[in-house]
């Protein structure tokens, strides 16, 4: 079962981007997919959150995130099946940290400073929650294509800027 997951990526192995997310690390694992995760992480965290930093408003700022997600799943090689790690493993964790849940705090951490929500623990929960709201739907819109299901990304961020608006006035 494990190598069926993996044997996607065999193909991903000569790109040079992904450093050594590849050495082998056992017998049935072609590669550490915590390594490629982080890397995810950290290419969003980079790339993926810099069109969100020149947003007037929350709900321009929330958007631009969730867009970017979406490029994520369209160029990013196996972001569609690892995204930031949470989908890989879902047995209970040693912490409370997950992918998404670092993702959350960097982007309350923009929305307390661009927008002037207070960047506390319930913006922290709410906007993770958003978020996973939008990965679910961003997963099932690049299901079936490449570049994505234009109504579910379109709802993906019409939801999670609906859940949002409840908690926060537009």
């Amino acid at each position: 079962m494990r190598r069926f997951l993996f044997a996607g990526f065999a193909a991903l192995q000569s790109e040079h981007r992904f450093g050594d997310c590849f050495r082998p690390r056992g017998p049935h694992q072609a590669f550490d997919h915590s390594r490629l995760s982080a890397r995810n992480l950290a290419e969003f965290s980079s790339r993926g959150l810099a069109g969100a930093a020149n947003a007037t408003d929350w709900t321009s700022l929330f958007g631009a995130v969730v867009d970017a997600i979406a490029g994520f799943f369209r160029s990013e090689p196996g972001f569609k099946s690892l995204r930031f790690g949470d989908v890989l493993d879902v047995r209970p964790r040693a912490d409370a940290a997950t992918g998404i849940g670092t993702v959350a705090v960097q982007v309350s951490t923009l929305l307390a400073d661009q927008s002037g929500l207070e960047d506390a623990a319930e913006l922290r929960f709410r906007v993770e929650t958003a978020l996973e709201l939008a990965d679910s739907l961003l997963a099932r819109a690049f299901a079936f294509k490449a570049e994505g299901e234009r109504k579910f990304i379109t709802e993906a961020r019409k939801v999670a800027l609906d859940y949002l608006a409840g908690y926060y006035s537009r």
